[in-house]
């Protein structure tokens, strides 16, 4: 089943490279899905409109619970590593992605401050090594 996502080039976060074709990544129906229900490109995941009124809802919810069930099972996710046959450390499919993901939470890191300039410094860093 392909799974077909709207575009949004209004996202302010993420910026892709013109004319780069992202890396394919394995797509889960939300968190507590083993198995990937599609196979997607990665920019285009990153740039969907389609789940922008989920998000919306969490971000503004105060209630703990709403907001553990949106994450949990309203919100897609996928495995920026790669293609896996299920969610596991060691399922790797097909050539790594490339890419890699971090997570600079500051409730779960409150001595983390200007999360964004660290994680674009990070991300240059990485990408000045590579």
């Amino acid at each position: 089943m392909e799974q077909k996502l709207t575009l949004s080039m209004t996202n302010t976060v993420v910026q892709m490279p013109e004319g780069v074709e992202g890396p394919a990544v394995s797509l889960f129906r939300n968190m507590t899905c083993v198995n990937p229900c599609d196979t997607v490109n990665l920019w285009e995941f990153l740039l969907t409109a389609d789940y922008y009124d989920w998000v919306e809802v969490y971000r503004w919810s105060n209630d703990k619970k709403e907001r553990e069930r949106i994450k949990k099972f309203d919100l897609p996710c996928v495995t920026v590593a790669g293609i896996f046959d299920t969610r596991a450390k060691k399922r790797l499919q097909h050539i790594h992605s490339r890419c890699i993901c971090i997570d600079i939470d500051g409730k779960q890191n409150p001595n983390v401050r200007r999360r964004w300039g660290l994680a674009k410094k990070i991300g240059n860093d990485i990408q000045n090594y590579s």
